[in-house]
């Protein structure tokens, strides 16, 4: 990917990720593994995490898995909800489960106090 197209993807991803308390803690080629700390911030009335942060949080990881080939771009989704998630840190790991030339389909499972909360599959694409 040419420099000054890496760095503007990072800007991106940065710029938005940057709403929530989200920290990278491993990134390889394969795998992301990423803490959310969920915060008031990302409740519903319900005192629950609101669902659409839950999935902007997930689609973030898997655009910076996508960093290694330049899939960025969310295709399509098909993504669980299995169980709330609550105040406090929440952990969500991404792996390519198929990569093409084009797009990649991408799993990322999160978990809170070692149960699988929600579960998404992303078809991402090239930028």
């Amino acid at each position: 990917m040419e420099e000054w197209r890496q760095e503007r993807v990072r800007e991106i991803t940065q710029r938005f990720s940057s709403q929530f308390d989200l920290t990278i803690l491993e990134h390889t080629d394969e795998t992301v593994y990423a803490r959310w700390h969920v915060d008031e911030n990302s409740l519903n009335p319900a005192d629950i995490a609101h669902g659409g942060a839950i999935f902007s949080v997930a689609d973030v990881v898997c655009a910076a898995l996508g960093l290694r080939n330049n899939h960025l771009l969310t295709k399509s989704v098909n993504f669980y909800y299995y169980h709330s998630l609550r105040l406090g840190d929440a952990y969500l790991r991404a792996n390519f489960q198929k990569v093409g030339s084009y797009t990649s389909v991408m799993e990322v499972e999160i978990y809170q106090e070692g149960v699988l909360c929600a579960k998404g599959l992303f078809d991402m694409a090239q930028m």
